[in-house]
């Protein structure tokens, strides 16, 4: 569907002309929103601390996870465990009790 909108309003509003447009009743009043795209939202995630690189985050991800595997183990040590259990990251077995 295309709509007409004044230039007096387009100028008001951050819409111009192929803007992309999502419409709604509240009340007694039409509502239109602008649809913004992929592209737009470029940035908005900007973050004040530097991306430390690809191999800092997976260090920090492979920390995680045995971290992780430790805390696992130190809270079923007592559970019966009908097989043995491995843990990939530190390379350790936990055997049934």
């Amino acid at each position: 569907m295309q709509v007409t909108i004044p230039e007096e309003v387009r100028r008001m509003f951050p819409v111009q002309a192929g803007s992309r447009l999502s419409w709604s009743v509240e009340g007694e009043t039409l509502v239109a929103r602008r649809v913004r795209g992929f592209s737009e939202l470029r940035g908005c995630l900007q973050s004040e601390v530097a991306f430390p690189g690809i191999e800092a985050e997976k260090a920090a991800v492979a920390a995680n996870r045995a971290s992780h595997c430790q805390q696992r183990s130190e809270t079923h040590v007592n559970l019966p465990v009908s097989k043995p259990r491995f843990c990939r990251v530190l390379g350790v077995r936990f055997l049934p009790v």
